[in-house]
């Protein structure tokens, strides 16, 4: 079964929510399936002169487990720094000796350290999951010509 859109009147198939030509939601006979929670929609673009309707491509957010653990590991990374910073300060203010500039450059060292390592698998989760969506994005764009 073929289902014509009401707005630019392409001819989609009857299980299409949305028309592949122009993305304006279709009037199907089957029940509305339940929404993602969040959807996100990219502007598509192109090289060639297209009209002002160019369709948006709607990309479900997935892997909210993982967006939350990057966002911990970066709130973690930060707190490594500052009590890097402030631990080597504080050492360095309760040495007698002239080590004390020492222990402040090692606190912020390690502090710094610590923060690059767990910021850096932050990102790299981060990366991971762009990279997972970029890639449905492409699919569905693929699909659409």
């Amino acid at each position: 079964m073929s289902v014509t859109c009401p707005r630019c009147k392409a001819i989609n198939t009857g299980d299409s929510a949305f028309c592949i030509s122009c993305g304006a939601p279709l009037e199907a006979s089957t029940p509305p399936t339940p929404a993602a929670p969040f959807v996100q929609s990219y502007q598509t673009q192109s090289s060639s002169p297209v009209s002002a309707d160019v369709p948006l491509v709607m990309i479900e957010e997935r892997y909210k487990t993982l967006r939350a653990i990057s966002s911990f590991l970066t709130v973690l990374a930060w707190i490594f720094l500052v009590i890097g910073g402030l631990s080597g300060i504080m050492m360095g203010l309760s040495q007698d000796t002239g080590m004390g500039l020492l222990f402040v450059l090692a606190g912020i060292l390690a502090g710094g350290l610590l923060f690059s390592i767990v910021k850096a698998y932050a990102e790299l989760l981060q990366i991971v999951i762009d990279i997972e969506e970029n890639t449905r994005l492409t699919a569905e764009l693929l699909e659409r010509k």
